[in-house]
């Protein structure tokens, strides 16, 4: 069965009714549009009418909470969940909906995914580890992959952000063994596919070189 705004409100409502404030479905689609970055449920079905946002979220894989406009649009609808209950009850309905997607209580966090992603990918690659075996390193010192990573200057729901990535991977040098390199380039390529105003497919990293 395919995962929608629908499914994920029908879950808040069931999870919340076992507190002592439980919310009615009508208030679970206002809080899941409104942690999506929405601040109605009628702006939410607006984007999906334009194509800017997906009608199932199956494929979604990173997903950024937007925590200030999910408090005020329950503080709006005068929801009586205490606000330290609130995202974790609506955090709670979208991992049991989206059990593949990992979600981010802000863009920093998410960027700090993608860029600890991104540095797993490149230090294992097998033709890196191929490269730093024949050195005479003595641990990894640095991996040095930069990029820039901004959601507002990536693109816009529905297409792909791709970027081509140049760096390194530095390794502490052996004293004891003949010195035989200790830094090894690395280019790589990272693409994104942005599903909708906070929500993101797979991040895939490939080395390229």
């Amino acid at each position: 069965m395919s995962i929608d705004i629908s499914t994920l409100s029908y879950t808040l409502r069931k999870i919340s009714a076992a507190s002592p404030t439980p919310i009615g479905l009508g208030h679970a689609q206002q809080l899941v549009t409104a942690v999506l970055g929405f601040k109605s449920l009628a702006a939410y079905q607006a984007a999906v009418a334009r194509s800017d946002e997906r009608p199932h979220l199956d494929d979604v894989r990173h997903a950024v909470l937007n925590l200030p406009m999910l408090t005020t649009r329950a503080s709006d609808l005068a929801v009586g969940v205490p606000e330290p209950e609130l995202l974790p009850l609506v955090k709670a309905a979208l991992e049991q909906c989206l059990p593949l997607a990992s979600f981010h209580l802000s863009a920093d966090k998410f960027e700090d995914a993608i860029r600890v992603y991104v540095d797993d990918r490149v230090l294992n690659d097998e033709r890196t580890s191929g490269e730093l075996a024949s050195t005479n390193g003595d641990g990894i010192d640095e991996i040095y992959v930069p990029f820039d990573f901004s959601m507002v200057e990536m693109p816009s729901p529905g297409d792909v952000w791709e970027f081509e990535l140049q760096g390194h991977v530095s390794v502490n040098i052996d004293t004891e063994r003949p010195y035989s390199g200790h830094k090894v380039g690395v280019e790589a390529r990272l693409t994104l596919e942005r599903m909708g105003l906070a929500t993101f497919g797979e991040a895939l990293c490939k080395v390229t070189h």
